[in-house]
């Protein structure tokens, strides 16, 4: 059953997704039809939500009917903690290097990476493209790793 990590609206019990990207992949590449199941994850506020939907109608936007809602702590950390897992690690001098290490650490549930430019980093900054790389990077690990 397929995982999505993408931003959602839900009106009366049913969950709508409109992200263009996420419709066409659940059309052409997974061939999901009316009555199919997928995950949806959404993080906000420190818990993790995650809705199981039947899939309804399918065109233009994906509505489904919410069969299961559990909500768990996010942060994954002891019970009773509130520390979340956070990574801090030194800019890596190759650009390769930093998407492997994003996708690594999202796949093993850390919930905030921070790259920081050490002495000897040959990069001492990231543009706003290779930000925007890095997150879908993230994005996907997440609904691969489940």
């Amino acid at each position: 059953m397929q995982l999505f990590h993408i931003s959602h609206t839900i009106k009366n019990g049913n969950l709508i997704i409109t992200d263009t990207d996420t419709i066409q992949q659940c059309k052409k590449v997974l061939r999901l039809n009316v009555g199919d199941l997928i995950h949806l994850q959404s993080t906000l506020a420190n818990t993790t939500t995650r809705h199981l939907i039947k899939i309804t109608n399918i065109s233009e936007t994906i509505t489904g009917n919410i069969i299961e809602t559990t909500c768990r702590d996010a942060l994954h950390a002891s019970p009773g903690t509130d520390i979340a897992p956070i990574m801090i690690i030194a800019m890596p001098n190759k650009a390769d290097k930093a998407e492997i290490i994003v996708q690594k650490l999202s796949e093993i549930g850390v919930q905030k990476i921070i790259f920081w430019p050490a002495e000897r980093s040959v990069i001492k900054e990231r543009n706003t493209n290779k930000q925007i790389r890095l997150e879908k990077i993230a994005k996907e690990a997440v609904e691969q790793s489940r």
